[in-house]
């Protein structure tokens, strides 16, 4: 481990620092290094339970998407 640093407080900083939007595939080799054991899909799990994916999440179901009007054809005014 990294100066006694927990996997939890490694995961925790990660997801901090990119804003929610890092994935359990990259996290794996950082906490793997640390001495993690465990699937990427419990990683995964624990990345959806973080408190800054979750703002994400919210933040870009809120404002994320732009929705625009389909147009068959160039309509000319």
């Amino acid at each position: 481990m990294k100066s006694g640093r927990t996997q939890v407080e490694l995961i925790a900083e990660r997801v901090e620092q990119t804003g929610g939007r890092v994935t359990a595939r990259r996290l794996l080799r950082l906490v793997g290094a640390a001495g993690y054991q465990g699937s990427e899909r419990s990683l995964r799990r624990a990345l959806a339970l973080a408190e800054a994916t979750a703002a994400w999440r919210q933040k870009q179901a809120l404002d994320g998407r732009v929705y625009r009007p389909w147009v068959s054809e160039h309509q000319e005014t």
